[in-house]
């Protein structure tokens, strides 16, 4: 499977998040880059319930994920071992995934252009011109109003995905809380979100950088 066959796949369910240490995490499997398509070689439909289901009948066993990377534009084979607490989908395969649009040209994360120092931005390790803010395990950045939603209403730190196009690598970045919040400038840097800000394409596979708890 490659390339060609990606172009078939119009949606599919994009994973925002990774568990350290679970069974996704030791597939290699990439957060908001990756998308699952296939089970066993099962197209996965849009229902939850029904992808929950199915994940859920196979535990305790290994499975077959046939994933779509949205960057490179090409579909792999992931083969991934359950674990055998039938809590839920979620915490066998440890991830989260909602259904999205594959096309990369559908992303619309949050672009870093300035970091001011001693800042919640700058605290939080993020770069100027080469970070882009993705959103957090349950919400997908669309626009900056989704990310000021979220910092204004945050109550603890905030893990964030980031991806950096200068090492193509995607890591979860901690914004502290912001007591004093007015708007976006609270964060201390200047950002920026639109189809002038995509994400620049290239042919380096994405890395994930995983937290290590």
């Amino acid at each position: 499977m490659g390339a060609s066959d990606s172009r078939i796949v119009s949606y599919g369910w994009r994973i925002t998040h990774i568990t350290p240490c679970s069974p996704a995490a030791s597939a290699g499997l990439v957060p908001y880059f990756d998308f699952l398509i296939r089970l066993n070689d099962v197209l996965l439909s849009n229902d939850r319930d029904e992808v929950v289901h199915q994940i859920q009948s196979q535990s305790g066993t290994s499975l077959v994920l046939a994933v779509l990377n949205a960057k490179l534009g090409t579909i792999r084979e992931c083969t991934v071992v359950l674990s055998d607490t039938p809590e839920s989908g979620r915490d066998l395969l440890g991830l989260v995934i909602a259904y999205c649009d594959v096309d990369i040209d559908s992303f619309h994360p949050v672009r870093v252009l300035d970091v001011f120092p001693e800042r919640p931005a700058s605290q939080a390790g993020l770069q100027a011109f080469n970070d882009y803010l993705f959103g957090t395990s349950t919400l997908i950045f669309t626009s900056l109003h989704d990310l000021e939603e979220t910092m204004k209403n945050a109550t603890k730190p905030v893990p964030i995905m980031s991806y950096n196009s200068q090492t193509s690598a995607i890591r979860v970045v901690i914004v502290p809380v912001i007591d004093k919040w007015t708007d976006l400038t609270s964060m201390g840097c200047d950002l920026a979100s639109g189809a002038e800000h995509g994400i620049p394409l290239d042919d380096r596979p994405v890395r994930f950088d995983a937290p290590l708890s």
